[in-house]
């Protein structure tokens, strides 16, 4: 159900006012652009009606496109030609653009009284306007996120952007897609006034009826128009240029075609009148829609996201809660953290810090007791299967409410609970780190966990702003199965005499959260829980003191200044090669070891679903964002291409590359064409 209100007060001024039914916010579909288009040319159209002012009724103005939708944009019918899907694609974009044309150039001042946030395809109609007024209110966001999701604005917004900024400086918004508060909008020339929200209609309509025929004609329909700054084909904007497409490189390292559209984009429309500037912009848009990176991103990052933020895995027989107050328990650098993440969001929080390996308490136990009485959920952080870890357990189940639920940060739920009173309020959270980047919460439920923890674990989750996935109790997280894959690769390869720079910058230029050796530092290396293939190197670190990354005695050192370096004996580990790999080689290698892990994963249901699979590899194992994940990286490699090259992996390089847990999984697609998701099933050995 579509519903944008329309009205026209005593004045002649014109209200359309936004506010879909069923939604909390206000989306862009193709109902709603095609509802929009009418109630403006009917503004257009009658002699009566002075101007209008766009608003909505819901607490946002317009959240941007309806997500749900972009994505049917990208599914491919093989039984539909390539040029005739072109041309469906041209069609419906061209619709938001002509809305958005026809408000710029209809003849009559449309004001946009933006009463909450608008982003996407709602700030692109608040562009195409001729005044707009908003909120003075600091939550408010206001901007073009779309290369967030792997494209675009394709209503006019990237055009508009750099007509009205400049390209050099209209360029940071658009590739970072970062908002604006509303003060910042207006100190950049985005917005014309912020008023007080009980006078926006009022200050929107009054411009409307001052407007004069000037104001009702942008500057780049009039005769002459050059856009404000350099030129960037010539004189100073050259060298700024130049520099804009070295940072582009460093920043997405050519994995994000949308970048480069939107670079382009604003070079080629730079002088080129306005609607041939909206062609460029629109055929970069469907361009982008035809590759597998937007589909990807959308899929994974938003619909899916959203999706798992309901918390389907939640027991939903249990009424939501409230944490009143959080015990933290855990190593200092970790237990600070989460204090802060919960500071952030409100929570009531008491650290009980621990300290060394031998987990010497910092409190006696009555303090210990008197400091966890009030909680009613205990996170114990860094928790590892040993008697210190135990016995402080039993200290804390002495300690604390009856009713208390206490969360271990660890997989093996079962093993903790057979160390423990009461199994039944034991329940796994492992909220991955480092928690200011990751923003996936594991959970995990052992045999004897009852319900209502579970559901109060899931709760916590999502008020600290986590993604909660659920994976099995057993002896490692998802995540951590990811990472140490990632990690052991890149000590194999520095075992094999590849250069670590090598190795590192390959990790980077896959747009890893952190490159292999660095995650690897992360850990504490033990040659015991290292394969064979990689006891050479972990025994040689270990044997040199350096088997503590985040003290800085790891495969890199941190100096003084807090700079980093590697290791100046890392080179002695083994002899270095003299056929060093291509940098494509390496960075398979590093991609397609973490895929397969995840596939055995999901094939041995340590993750209960693809979307979680790639969910938690993205928000919670820094794996490469555009990809969408491993499984997606699987979907849009396709299935035999990526099982040939793990063969020719595993005959260079030995079995841990050996896809046969794929080829022994069922293959199954959501949907009859060949782009929905792959889904692995359980193994059929």
């Amino acid at each position: 159900m579509t519903d944008i209100a329309f009205s026209v007060d005593a004045d002649g001024v014109a209200v359309i006012t936004w506010d879909q039914g069923g939604r909390s916010m206000n989306v862009i579909d193709p109902a709603a652009t095609l509802a929009c288009a009418d109630l403006v040319e009917r503004v257009l159209a009658d002699p009566a009606i002075r101007g209008a002012v766009l608003t909505s009724a819901k607490p946002s103005f317009i959240a941007g496109a309806d997500l749900a939708w972009i994505e049917s944009l990208t599914v491919h019918d093989p039984a539909v030609p390539r040029d005739d899907r072109i041309a469906d694609l041209l069609k419906e974009g061209r619709r938001l653009q002509h809305l958005t044309r026809r408000i710029e150039t209809g003849g009559k001042p449309f004001a946009a009284a933006v009463n909450g946030t608008a982003l996407g395809g709602g700030f692109e109609l608040c562009l195409a306007c001729h005044h707009r007024v908003v909120a003075d209110r600091s939550e408010i966001q206001l901007g073009l996120p779309e290369v967030k999701v792997g494209l675009l604005p394709a209503a006019g917004g990237t055009m508009r952007l750099l007509r009205m900024m400049g390209a050099i400086a209209a360029l940071p918004l658009l590739l970072d897609g970062h908002s604006l508060s509303p003060a910042e909008a207006l100190k950049v020339g985005l917005v014309d006034a912020l008023v007080p929200q009980n006078e926006l209609m009022a200050a929107a309509k009054s411009w409307v009826l001052s407007a004069g025929p000037g104001d009702v004609t942008k500057p780049w329909d009039r005769p002459g128009f050059v856009p404000p700054g350099p030129d960037p084909r010539s004189g100073p904007g050259g060298p700024a240029w130049s520099l804009a497409n070295a940072r582009l490189r460093r920043r997405g390292y050519g994995n994000y075609p949308a970048l480069e559209a939107i670079q382009y984009a604003v070079y080629d429309g730079w002088l080129v009148p306005m609607d041939t500037a909206l062609k460029i912009e629109l055929r970069a848009f469907v361009k982008l829609l035809l590759g597998s990176n937007a589909r990807n991103m959308i899929r994974t990052h938003f619909i899916n996201r959203q999706r798992a933020n309901k918390m389907p895995a939640r027991p939903a027989e249990v009424a939501r809660t409230h944490v009143r107050r959080l015990g933290i328990v855990g190593t200092v650098p970790v237990a600070d953290a989460l204090i802060g993440l919960a500071a952030a969001v409100g929570i009531d929080a008491v650290q009980v810090a621990v300290s060394g390996s031998a987990l010497g308490l910092l409190l006696q136990p009555d303090d210990l007791r008197a400091m966890l009485a009030d909680c009613d959920f205990v996170l114990m952080a860094g928790y590892t299967m040993s008697p210190a870890w135990t016995g402080l357990l039993r200290q804390i189940e002495d300690g604390i409410r009856p009713t208390a639920v206490i969360a271990v940060d660890t997989a093996a739920v079962a093993e903790v609970g057979t160390g423990c009173r009461d199994p039944s309020r034991i329940v796994g959270l492992h909220l991955c780190r480092p928690v200011d980047r990751m923003w996936v919460a594991e959970i995990v439920a052992g045999p004897q966990t009852e319900r209502e923890p579970l559901a109060r674990a899931f709760d916590l989750a999502r008020a600290l702003g986590r993604t909660p996935i659920m994976v099995t109790d057993g002896a490692a997280l998802y995540t951590d199965t990811l990472l140490s894959a990632y990690a052991a690769e890149g000590r194999a390869m520095v075992r094999e005499g590849h250069a670590p720079t090598l190795i590192e910058n390959a990790g980077r230029a896959l747009g890893m959260a952190m490159p292999p050796l660095a995650v690897s530092d992360e850990m504490s290396l033990s040659a015991d829980e290292c394969g064979s293939e990689r006891r050479l190197v972990a025994e040689t670190v270990i044997r040199h003191g350096r088997s503590n990354g985040r003290s800085g005695l790891g495969f890199n050192e941190r100096l003084r200044t807090g700079d980093t370096r590697f290791w100046p004996g890392l080179s002695d580990l083994a002899p270095p090669r003299t056929d060093e790999p291509s940098f494509d080689d390496v960075k398979l290698r590093l991609i397609t070891i973490q895929v397969l892990e995840a596939a055995r994963c999901l094939a041995e249901g340590v993750v209960g679903s693809p979307a979680d699979a790639d969910i938690a590899a993205v928000f919670g194992a820094g794996f490469a964002p555009w990809t969408g994940g491993p499984i997606s990286y699987i979907e849009t490699t396709g299935m035999e291409t990526f099982v040939a090259t793990c063969h020719r992996l595993t005959e260079r390089l030995g079995p841990r590359f050996d896809p046969s847990i794929i080829l022994r999984s069922g293959i199954d697609r959501s949907g009859a064409d060949n782009d929905a998701p792959v889904r692995v099933t359980k193994s059929l050995k």
